[in-house]
């Protein structure tokens, strides 16, 4: 149990995360070296990336070593257990360096100065029908693919225990048999017999593109294990941004930046999960630690919900954060000099964080 009392402590005590997972590390690894990555033969990358450019996406089964997955698995289990978010694995210097590992591969698709999104996620999937992946969605689809259908970046997705169709596998519809793939909106229908299903042993790699349409499936009682699984974007370092401030994927954040990090992402997935209101508290106290806050006055925010055309904000309106106060969120008004207007501090499907012009 967490514990009403210690929570917030024990959140930022590194050694009370790595009693709780003590085959794993927080904070020792302070860079991480080429010579770990996995090497790949020319052949094989060709491949990868030639599908990567036609499908959108490709995989590779048990590539990671073996010893590293289980003892990343075991960990968010244990988080499972202590009531714990599971994306608070990110804490783990293994979380980090395990994307590493694929440092070769990056390179070889984005370029050896790539950079890596502070984005990163963690599911834990159970084996009820109740559960279930993320629904069906494309990451973004503005300024995403060169013209000749190479990505600016990708997400990749790594299975920490065996995934298949019963515990819910990721399902993806392939670039070249999607209709609405090169379009604005999705209009066309799609034939069911079209999409695949992406079973794959632990330790695998799913890499696929931010515009390709993928989702994960929803568990069954009848499957074997949970689907645990971790995921990060990783980009062009002079494209657009998907979010900042872009990483070196050789440099992992230090302790306070992760758990901030961390918390900032709670909130952002919030409406996703609908957390206790003690693990709300504790993200709107720590999200302050991340490379760049949730809420910081002075930032910029883009309004991604209609809800506020009645007092004159439109949708797709960047809109400036003034104050910051436990119930609310004064942000000024575009169009109206002087004028504050008030965001319930929860209500992030209708404020996203939009990186300086």
């Amino acid at each position: 149990m967490i514990g009403d009392l210690t929570i917030l402590e024990k959140a930022q005590s590194p050694e009370y995360w790595a009693n709780l997972n003590p085959q794993l590390s927080v904070g020792k690894i302070l860079n991480f070296k080429s010579s770990d990555s996995i090497e790949f033969e020319p052949e094989q990358l060709k491949e990868l990336l030639l599908s990567l450019k036609e499908e959108g996406y490709f995989q590779i089964d048990a590539i990671l070593p073996n010893s590293d997955i289980v003892k990343m698995a075991e960990a968010m289990q244990k988080l499972k257990d202590s009531e714990w978010p599971v994306a608070f694995a990110f804490i783990y210097d293994e979380f980090w360096q395990i994307y590493y590992r694929l440092h070769h591969l990056l390179s070889a698709i984005l370029g050896p100065d790539y950079r890596q999104v502070p984005d990163v996620w963690a599911w834990y999937v159970d084996t009820s029908k109740n559960e279930k992946g993320w629904e069906p969605h494309r990451d973004r689809r503005e300024n995403s693919l060169f013209p000749d259908g190479m990505p600016k970046g990708v997400n990749i997705w790594i299975p920490l225990t065996d995934v298949t169709p019963l515990n819910g596998c990721m399902y993806i519809l392939p670039a070249d048999l999607d209709p609405n793939y090169h379009l604005e909106k999705d209009i066309n229908p799609v034939h069911p017999q079209d999409i695949r299903a992406l079973p794959a042993p632990a330790g695998s790699v799913l890499c696929w593109n931010p515009v390709v349409w993928h989702w994960g499936s929803r568990s069954s009682h009848k499957a074997k294990s949970p689907r645990i699984s971790i995921a990060c974007d990783f980009q062009l370092p002079d494209a657009d941004p998907y979010d900042i401030p872009l990483l070196d994927p050789s440099l992992p954040p230090n302790f306070l930046q992760r758990l901030g990090l961390i918390c900032k992402l709670l909130l952002r997935f919030h409406y996703r999960y609908r957390y206790s209101e003690q693990i709300i508290q504790l993200a709107v106290k720590l999200q302050k630690n991340a490379p760049i806050p949730y809420w910081t006055v002075g930032n910029y925010y883009r309004v991604i919900s209609d809800r506020w055309q009645s007092v004159g904000i439109d949708k797709g309106a960047i809109v400036e954060l003034a104050h910051i106060y436990e119930d609310r969120i004064m942000a000024r008004h575009p169009q109206q000099t002087g004028t504050l207007y008030p965001f319930p501090p929860l209500e992030l499907a209708d404020l996203q964080y939009a990186p300086p012009i």
